[in-house]
């Protein structure tokens, strides 16, 4: 099945956001894929950004989840019922100024090097056929 079209109001965001961590972190590799229906930003081999149409995902250091949540429009990310702590959509609509926008690129940017990079498909195959031996 085709991937459906971004709309240019989506396609406008994710150049901003793009422009944004350039100028914020001009040596980082940063990476571009579809991801959780939206498009991600991963920075140094890490989720950093996401950009969806009404949204923006941001990933924050788990400690500042609970703060991050007392801020205008913003949800915590959920993976069934289970919150994903220190992933945080914040609504476009409450990034009324490019100060309020740039706060969250680079709360996202500070915690990236502290994050955990997501095991790679492959290895986490192996992994997962290593220990099927193991069990009894």
């Amino acid at each position: 099945m085709a991937a459906r079209p971004i709309d240019p109001h989506t396609l406008q965001r994710i150049d901003a956001v793009r422009d944004a961590l350039l100028a914020c972190a001009p040596s980082a590799e940063v990476a571009e894929k579809t991801l959780f229906g939206g498009y991600a930003f991963m920075v140094n081999g890490k989720l950093c950004l996401g950009v969806g149409e009404d949204e923006l995902l941001c990933r924050i250091h788990p400690e500042q989840h609970d703060a991050a949540l007392e801020r205008p429009g913003t949800r915590e990310m959920r993976h069934g019922q289970r919150v994903m702590r220190g992933y945080v959509f914040v609504e476009w609509a409450s990034l009324q100024t490019k100060a309020q926008f740039q706060t969250w690129i680079e709360q996202a940017l500070a915690y990236n090097p502290l994050a955990k990079a997501a095991p790679r498909r492959r290895a986490r195959q192996q992994a997962g056929q290593r220990t099927k031996g193991l069990r009894a």
